[in-house]
């Protein structure tokens, strides 16, 4: 009986392809800097492979848009609000601190296709959050692989002096 229920539950499933909406770059974090130092950054937006020519827009992030802590182990990191969503796969980004003059260049933003198995109504395509995970960045030429519970829909970016 177990087994025909088990049978009867998972042939109504099938897989789905997950979509790109929704994931973003959440958080970025600067071991080797102190709050201080963070408590204004800018972030340029450029169209992707465009070797950092002409930004698209910029956005000043400062305490008053985004919440700037020291909570991960002792290391500041900038948690920008959940109503900007701008680091996003498609472009390329400069992260500017003028307290240090660091700059940083975020490239290749990976967001590799992945499916989800749907077996309820919630988990049709129309009705799923089913998302691509970023998977990876490149910031200032080094990868930054993210596994685990770091990829998703809210990535942190690390940023070095």
């Amino acid at each position: 009986m177990l087994i025909v229920l088990s049978i009867y539950f998972t042939s109504c499933c099938y897989e789905i392809q997950c979509t790109n909406s929704g994931v973003v770059v959440r958080s970025i974090a600067f071991p080797q800097f102190t709050t201080d130092q963070i408590a204004s950054i800018v972030i340029r937006r450029f169209n992707q492979n465009s070797n950092f020519q002409k930004p698209i827009d910029s956005l000043l992030i400062n305490s008053a848009n985004s919440v700037i802590n020291s909570a991960v182990s002792d290391t500041p990191v900038v948690q920008l609000n959940f109503q900007i969503k701008y680091i996003t796969p498609g472009y390329d980004f400069e992260i500017f601190v003028p307290s240090t003059n660091t700059l940083a260049k975020i490239t290749n933003i990976l967001q590799p296709p992945s499916q989800e198995n749907a077996c309820s109504y919630s988990e049709v395509p129309e009705h799923s959050s089913c998302s691509n995970p970023i998977t990876s960045v490149t910031v200032n030429g080094v990868l930054q692989n993210y596994g685990g519970n770091q990829g998703g829909f809210y990535s942190t970016i690390f940023i070095n002096q």
